[in-house]
């Protein structure tokens, strides 16, 4: 800790997790509701069957009630299963609105948004291409390694342009939801209080951790490769101050796993990808690879993320990168 912390700070510290995770299952509620209802209507008019078909399936998380394939046992490129997973992702359109309406009245915390702007830290197209980068070449690595040790085989399924335009908006807005809520307003609020970045950064990754517990096959080594995912993403804001960064490597690492290559993504599979496991075949745990999980089960994935944190804060060192801190007057100038 930077500063001495007073019982009322921890218990004003605590009040504001507490808060993220009301704003968090709120804007996931409406937002379920809503996309369900727009995503229902679509499907129906794009197919002829009725709308509650896709609002069922949706609700269930279950795409046979479409007629798709059970999640894992296949995949489809039609536009039932890339409405499907669209749905899926844009719920969180309701956390992304949840925050802003927050932040907008909030007199304490209303400082936050100006993390968001096109003029703060490296907040640059750049900035939010490197991101995309990063999480398609660190996702790529792990998904290499799982099939050079055999443990997936993969095929091609089918491509939609279109579909896949779509699907990667819906996971931009998903990703980008979770790092504002996360690696913006609880990491700045945590900083504000504590003053220290890295009690900041420890603590905001390890709720993102625990928001993954009950996902399908959640385990112990799951739980510590997304604390180091989170730590990562993290030290972009941190350490670059840009979260756009944060939002493209997000985006990337889920839509590379998840759409691209037909992977569990944190015990999600989609019935909508470009390739996708082989026909036939069995996919096997191993040191890169959770059939259950995904690659975020995997002790290479923690290898990755652990190295990857490591990285960034050398590089930082090297720049002389420090964090900015939105609570003072004056803006540190932008990352070139």
């Amino acid at each position: 800790m930077d500063r001495n912390i007073s019982a009322r700070d921890i218990l004003g510290l605590a009040g504001s997790y507490l808060w993220a995770l009301a704003l968090i299952l709120a804007g996931s509620l409406i937002g379920s509701i809503l996309v369900s209802a727009i995503a229902g209507a679509l499907y129906g008019l794009v197919s002829g069957d009725s709308m509650s078909l896709m609002w069922d399936a949706l609700k269930a998380g279950d795409p046979t009630v479409l007629g798709l394939p059970a999640p894992g046992a296949g995949y489809r490129i039609s536009w039932a299963s890339i409405i499907y997973t669209a749905g899926r992702y844009l719920p969180h359109l309701g956390i992304w609105g949840a925050f802003l309406l927050y932040l907008a009245v909030s007199k304490t915390s209303h400082p936050i948004l100006k993390v968001l702007r096109p003029d703060y830290g490296g907040n640059t197209l750049r900035g939010l291409a490197l991101g995309l980068g990063l999480g398609f070449a660190l996702n790529g690595i792990c998904i290499l390694a799982a099939a050079l040790s055999e443990s997936i085989q993969l095929s091609f399924i089918g491509v939609n342009v279109l579909g896949l335009v779509l699907v990667f908006a819906c996971v931009f807005i998903q990703s980008s939801a979770e790092e504002f809520a996360i690696r913006c307003y609880l990491f700045e609020r945590t900083l504000r209080t504590c003053g220290s970045t890295t009690f900041s950064i420890v603590s905001s990754s390890a709720l993102f951790a625990l928001l993954h517990l009950t996902n399908r096959g959640a385990s112990f080594v799951s739980c510590l490769n997304i604390f180091l995912v989170g730590a990562f993403f993290c030290l972009l804001v941190a350490k670059l101050r840009s979260p756009w960064t944060a939002f493209g490597c997000h985006t990337a690492w889920n839509f590379t796993q998840a759409v691209l290559f037909g992977l569990p993504n944190s015990g999600y599979t989609s019935p909508f990808a470009l390739f996708g496991l082989a026909s036939g075949t069995t996919p096997q745990a191993g040191f890169a690879y959770d059939p259950i999980f995904g690659i975020e089960a995997s002790p290479l994935c923690g290898i990755i993320f652990a190295v990857a944190c490591l990285a960034l804060i050398l590089y930082a060192r090297r720049r002389n990168l420090e964090p900015d801190n939105i609570w003072t007057e004056g803006a540190l100038p932008s990352v070139s």
